[in-house]
């Protein structure tokens, strides 16, 4: 079994051990050693990181009570020398010791017991027993988390028998038989625990609550805890600061300035909108007006310079509803585009007649019957193409 070094030791980043064994994971080299300062990813914490004799821990498995040292590559000797990365270790220690904060801090003012706690590179949820949560809610449950972090009170890590257990007011029951490892909070959470966590709360710095969604009948929550918390604090001050200098408003104002603008903006979208839906229905009735007839059908054709793909598939399925025709369109910039569409009921595949127009100008495309675009790599064919497509509809 390999000594754990992090149990009683969690500030410890250097240590010297013995090889017990070589494996390989999943391709790459692997080490027991006889004793680790290395945490292992368990319990919803990721793994530490860090180098044993210059050489990169990519991964740290725990297997049989043996803690497994992956390799960026292969290391010889029998004696070694290991570091943790200190920043990721109290960045986890940090967020660990503040889930448990705020874990309690959950259980005591909703009576929301946690389910299960995921703590990830970037955030960390955890997720409770209950089905909704409200912004006053969650406010209350970190006025009272960080009151605790605010009173820096102890954070103990101690060994007891499961008798021993029945007398204390654990916040859940123990996974594991035997002698149990509990990590207290000073008479506000205790919680059987082998994970890695700091002396003082004082240390687990600010414990913010983020975005939560429900899951599986539960609320699953974001936290952030200390330098994350500090972190993401930072660039939101200074995007709300950026956007009350646009706005020449305090940061305080900013949000209903947004939204008052968005607002705005979705008006004069739907102006736009209405407006180019009215030019186009002109261009609709000038185009079928022009268009070549082929007994009850008109086959409008037309080339345009640098004109958005979606407009064009606007215009040609208004063409098509507006009357039994065939529209033929192309747009002509740093590549070719093709449009085509018939209107419903006619004997004409247009995926088919795209497919062979695309052809022509160095590309593909597809789509169905009655609707088909596509586009290649030579422009300057477009023209061509849909004269080629609209003499095969000519013949018959």
């Amino acid at each position: 079994m390999t000594e754990r070094l992090y149990f009683d030791e969690p500030y410890r980043t250097e240590f010297e051990a013995s090889v017990v064994d070589r494996v390989e994971i999943e391709g790459k080299p692997a080490l027991i050693l006889n004793r680790t300062c290395f945490y292992p990813t368990a319990g919803g914490q990721q793994c530490d990181r860090g180098i044993i004799n210059d050489v990169s821990v990519i991964d740290v498995v725990d297997q049989d009570g043996e803690i497994i040292h992956v390799l960026e590559r292969e290391i010889t000797g029998d004696g070694v020398r290991g570091c943790i990365d200190w920043r990721r270790r109290f960045d986890f220690m940090q967020q660990h010791s503040g889930q448990h904060v705020l874990s309690q801090s959950f259980f005591r003012i909703l009576d929301a017991n946690t389910k299960s706690a995921h703590l990830g590179e970037g955030s960390s949820t955890i997720e409770i027993a209950r089905g909704t949560l409200s912004r006053e809610e969650a406010h209350a449950v970190e006025n009272v988390a960080n009151k605790i972090v605010f009173e820096n009170r102890a954070i103990k890590t101690y060994l007891r028998s499961e008798d021993e257990l029945s007398s204390m007011p654990l916040r859940r029951t123990p996974k594991k038989k035997g002698r149990i490892r509990i990590v207290e909070i000073d008479g506000f959470d205790f919680t059987p625990c082998g994970g890695t966590h700091c002396r003082r709360t004082g240390e687990i710095g600010l414990i913010k609550t983020g975005r939560w969604e429900k899951i599986r009948g539960h609320v699953r929550i974001q936290f952030l805890c200390g330098n994350r918390a500090l972190t993401e604090y930072r660039w939101k001050s200074e995007t709300v600061e950026e956007l009350a200098d646009r706005f020449s408003a305090r940061g305080a104002d900013v949000l209903s300035l947004v939204m008052k603008q968005t607002d705005e903006i979705k008006e004069l979208k739907a102006n736009v909108k209405e407006v180019t839906l009215k030019a186009l229905d002109m261009e609709v009735h000038e185009l079928l007006s022009k268009a070549p007839v082929l007994g009850e059908l008109k086959i409008v054709k037309a080339v345009y310079q640098n004109r958005p793909s979606e407009d064009m598939k606007t215009l040609a399925t208004m063409i098509t509803e507006s009357e039994k025709s065939i529209a033929l369109l192309g747009n002509c910039d740093e590549k070719g585009q093709l449009v085509f569409s018939c209107s419903k009921g006619l004997p004409y595949t247009m995926n088919d007649l795209v497919a062979e127009a695309c052809a022509k100008i160095g590309g593909r495309g597809g789509g169905s019957p009655d609707l088909a675009f596509g586009g290649g790599t030579q422009p300057e064919n477009v023209e061509d193409a849909i004269e080629h497509v609209f003499q095969q509809i000519l013949k018959g």
